[in-house]
Formats: structure tokens, sequence, C-alpha cells
């Protein structure tokens, strides 16, 4: 059991939703004494800059793994309920379905139509809207963001800001010109990156070669539990923004009450559950790239984290750990962290640069965000497309359609005007040295968008706000995907809670809660998660 009149000096790394929320359940326990406790969150780029800020945002009790579900769920609401989530960052019920849609060259042709007339609309009320144009008003729940963000990061002139920029708004880019002025709306990860040397580079999204007629990976967010909950119903008559003529077949997830799906805008509920976490004490560092974890000199040890061999044999008594990290605000300044009793990485895909054994790899993944009102629902599809079909912007580079079959992207509507949809995950890019050097593949992306609106005429017509990409923190063991690794690692004092795939929004509550009394209780009481235990995996 641990000694809650135990000093400790404990170092978070990494600020996307598993650091956020292991930062604020440590400063929420009963034992935490802001006396005795120091915590102190490390994240290399800014909060939420990676996979947190650009997910879908899915909550759902059909989700996996079982042993975390139901607590996270619980707590996604209880979080909601206490700090006004509804309007802070979207929190909200859903309904939730797949369909399986046949699409012919006559509704190809019959959607051209539709959407050139809807432009020339659209084109007459922009005009309109300018003769008499006022100034936006604050959306409900968009106070993290300024209301004339059209951005799902605001962009900084310093790696992460100075403090938590990431909540003060839209700051006015290197040129001087807001993101929210320009033409068409990038997230950070699509149009800047960052070279080894801490300079911004242009951000030329990412071209490669097109594997013409591939067969669409789908990312199993729905396992097989999930999949037999799946009820063949009627297509519901206000999800409207699918055209219903073409859907051959509607199953509903569960049945509507029992089995329940909600939502959050992953960005700004990451954002505020780190926010509540500084004003609770919490000193968040960003912009400091942890390079290494090392036992202290003479401390009866001798491991550092980085190194493939030494995280699972450190010898002698449990020796206090130094961490290193270089300051990207600073020069690039190398700075240490020492006389840390606990070290918790939540470093997401970047988990297997400083725990090799792991084995916890970035799995790259498109997502397009519209902006448009629609009804809440989450779609899962099945898309029969034309042997011929090929996206427009395919057909003028002189390409054939990626893929053959059928496709399967996710669509889901999101609170504060939004809609998101995602793809397939690719390996094309291995995953760089920090969040904000992540590139979209554009084309990926107007693939996505060019496959939804064979079937939304109302996406088809939407704006799309933002391009991007992140990478999934995939724990991967002989060629098969398992569960997150949470709790202690063998090298004493270094504490892991990652991997999380495709649902860390989900499962980050939990997690957090868990972390927070193995370290202040000694053992984590509030859900059975031994399966996911790292001794599991010689970790």
């Amino acid at each position: 059991m641990a000694n809650p009149q135990e000093k400790k000096k404990i170092v978070i790394v990494g600020g996307g939703i598993i650091g956020a929320t292991t930062a604020y359940y440590l400063t929420r326990h009963p034992k935490f004494d802001p006396a005795l406790h120091t915590v102190i969150l490390l994240e290399a780029a800014a909060i939420a800059a990676g996979a947190s800020g650009k997910a879908g945002g899915l909550l759902a009790l059909w989700a996996y793994p079982e042993c975390l579900v139901p607590l996270s769920y619980r707590l996604h609401k209880e979080l909601a309920d206490e700090h006004d989530g509804v309007q802070k960052w979207g929190y909200r019920r859903v309904n939730c379905g797949t369909i399986g849609a046949v699409v012919k060259p006559a509704d190809l042709e019959r959607a051209v139509q539709q959407t050139q007339m809807e432009a020339v609309e659209d084109a007459k009320a922009e005009a309109e809207s300018k003769a008499s144009a006022k100034a936006p008003a604050a959306q409900p729940g968009m106070s993290a963001l300024q209301a004339s963000s059209t951005s799902t990061s605001a962009p900084q002139a310093e790696i992460g800001g100075t403090s938590l920029a990431v909540l003060e708004g839209n700051k006015p880019s290197e040129t001087g010109t807001a993101a929210s002025e320009a033409p068409e709306a990038r997230p950070a990860t699509a149009n800047s990156g960052e070279k080894s040397n801490g300079s911004i580079s242009n951000g030329t999204a990412e071209t490669h070669p097109v594997k013409e007629e591939k067969d669409w990976e789908k990312l199993p967010k729905q396992d097989s539990a999930a999949v037999s909950l799946l009820e063949t119903s009627t297509l519901p008559s206000d999800l409207d923004w699918i055209d219903s003529k073409l859907v051959q077949s509607y199953e509903q997830m569960g049945r509507r009450g029992f089995t329940e799906t909600s939502q959050v805008h992953p960005f700004h509920f990451t954002a505020a559950i780190a926010e509540l976490a500084r004003s609770a004490g919490v000193d968040i560092r960003l912009g400091a790239k942890v390079t290494d974890i090392r036992s202290s000199p003479g401390d009866g040890g001798s491991s550092s984290s980085s190194s493939s061999s030494s995280s699972a044999t450190d010898p002698g008594p449990p020796s206090l750990r130094i961490v290193e990290y270089q300051d990207r605000n600073d020069g690039d300044a190398v700075k240490t962290i020492e006389n840390v009793t606990d070290v918790i990485i939540t470093a997401g895909p970047w988990t297997g640069k400083l725990l090799p054994r792991s084995k916890i790899e970035g799995l790259r993944a498109h997502s397009i965000v519209y902006e448009a009102e629609v009804t809440p629902y989450a779609v899962f599809t099945d898309i029969q497309l034309p042997t011929d079909y090929v996206p427009e912007h395919r057909a003028k580079a002189g390409q054939k359609r990626r893929h053959k079959g059928n496709v399967d992207p996710e669509v889901y509507a999101r609170p504060f005007g939004e809609v998101y949809a995602c793809g397939e995950p690719d390996k094309t890019v291995p995953l760089p040295e920090t969040a904000d050097q992540v590139q979209a593949d554009t084309a990926q992306c107007d693939d996505l968008a060019a496959y939804l609106a064979t079937v939304s005429p109302t996406l088809a017509a939407a704006p799309i706000r933002a391009r991007q990409a992140c990478y999934l923190p995939q724990h991967v063991r002989f060629g098969t995907e398992r569960g997150p690794l949470i709790g202690p690692t063998a090298a004493p004092r270094i504490w892991i809670a990652s991997g999380h795939t495709c649902w860390g929004i989900q499962n980050g509550p939990a997690t957090g809660y868990l972390m927070a009394q193995w370290l202040l209780d000694g053992e984590p009481t509030a859900a059975d998660i031994d399966v996911l235990h790292p001794a599991k995996f010689k970790v």
C-alpha cells in the first residue's frame, strides 16, 4: 500500500487525454496533499496536439476493453455534470448505427447536379451575408477557442505556447493572419510541422505514390461483442443528412436507452481537463520533449527507460529518477527534473520511443471536419460504389480510384456545428518526433470526402473545416492488437498508461482514475484491470 505521508514528485510524460486525466484525478484523490505531492506534466508540443485533439470523441458502453468501459463511461457523465461539460466540451447522447448503401452511376450524376445547384444558392447567401455582416456570436461551449476559430487547434508562436495557450483562443500566426481568416482552415498537423532543430517547417502535406485498387483497411472500432448488438431497423426519419434512396440496410446499435452511445468534442474535453488539473496545482510544461529517464547517480540503479534492454532489469532498491527533456521553447536546451519518485508515461504512440519493450507503435489515421449542423448520429458505413467511379481529384491527377470494392468511412455529428469523418489507417509514413510534425496526406482526406459525398448531399455541400491526421497508439504483439498497458513496469518507479488505439477518449477518465489510485492508494480498486498489467507482457 502507498504511504499517504510519503513525499512524491510525479512526472507525467504526455499531454493527451491520458496524461490530462491522470493529472486531474491525482489532484482530486482524497489523499492528495499539495504540501507532499508535486505533479509535473511534460508535453513535447501542445495539449491535445495528437490523437486526443483529432479523434472523433465517441463514447460507448459497447467499446472495449470491457474492464475499463463501464467505469469510464460513468466518469464521463460525472465530469460533465460537475464541470458543465455540455457547454464546455459538448457532452451529449447520440444515436448510433450502421448503413449499407449502394451508389449507382445515375446517383452520382444526380448528386453532382444537386451540389452545383446548392453551390449557386450558397454563393448568393454568402454575398447577402457579407452585405450585412455582423461579428460572430460566441457559441455555447466555445470558451476554449474564440468564436471565430475554424481550426481544431490554435496556432502557436511558440511550441505549445508559454502556458496553456491552447486554451486561450485563436492567436495570430507568424504572418499576422488568424487561421480563421484563411480561405480554407487547416489544422496545425496539416499545414505546419517542426524540423528536428525545433524550427517550424513549411508544412507541405505529404504525398506518396498511389497504390491503386486496394481493399479498404478498416480499423476495428466495433469488436465482435459490439457487432452482436446491431439490430436490423428502418432508417430513422431524422437521419436526414444521409440519402435514404441509397440505403439498402440500417442496423441500430442495440436497444435505445440500453446500449448507450455518447460523445464529447475531444479537443475541448482534453483541454478543459488539463486546465482543471493546472488550476489544482499541476505544473504543465509545453514544448518539453522527454529524451531520457534514468536513475539518480549512486542510488542503487543505472537504468534508462529509453534503453531497450534495461527497462526490465533495474538492479537494487527502487531508485529516484532523473527526467531529462529538451525545452523546445528555449533553443532545445537540455533540462532535468531530479529526485522524481514516479514517472508515468502517457505518451501515446511515442511511448515505444521511451519504453521499447512496450511494443506500442503509431498507426496513422486521417480525418476531416465539416462545418455543418446535423442531427446527432454516429454512422458506420458500408458503401458500394460503381466499379468505374473515380473521385474528381484522382481523375484530375490521372489516377484510378485508390480502393476497390466497398468503402467504410465513419461519420459522426459533433457539437458546435461540426461533422467528423475518419477513414482507414495506414503505416505509409513513420511516426515523427513530435505531434506537431505530423502531416496529412490531403489526397487521402479528399478520398474520404468524395466517398461520403456520394451518400450525403448535405456533406457534399458543406465546407471542410479541417483535413488532418494523427497517430493512434497501438499495442501490438505478434501482429495482433492487444489492449492498453496500465500499471507499473518492471523498471522501478516507472509506470505506463498507453496503447488505447481508437478508444482513448472513451477510456481516458477510467485510466486516469485508476492510475491515481495506484499512485496514492497502492492499488486500483475501482475496476479489475489485471489483464492490462504490464507484467503480463514483460514490460
